[in-house]
């Protein structure tokens, strides 16, 4: 595996954007992209508290969105959410867990 991983090889089999800094990538609009250098965001990983009221509240994301564009009142299912959420985050003492 350590073969494929130089140079961004594996990555660049499998139609990915290789994470390692200064590889080539043989996608054209990656290469404009980071030629306006533009500020590059990652998202950090969740903390611990975040992950245990997620857990708690036992909602899935995908579900959400899904029940959030079907639905004839979509603040109501917001509400629901956000009451979950809140119900999970005192069960396990998290505090501003956003």
């Amino acid at each position: 595996m350590t073969v494929l991983g130089k140079k961004g090889r594996y990555a660049n089999a499998i139609g990915m954007v290789p994470p390692q800094k200064g590889i080539f990538y043989p996608q054209a609009f990656v290469n404009e992209l980071l030629s306006r250098k533009l500020p590059i965001v990652n998202q950090d990983p969740n903390e611990d508290a975040w992950n245990k009221v997620y857990v708690k509240a036992q909602i899935y994301l995908p579900n959400i969105a899904q029940e959030y564009i079907l639905a004839k009142d979509p603040n109501a299912v917001v509400k629901k959410y956000n009451e979950k959420w809140a119900k999970a985050a005192k069960a396990v003492k998290a505090v501003n867990v956003i």
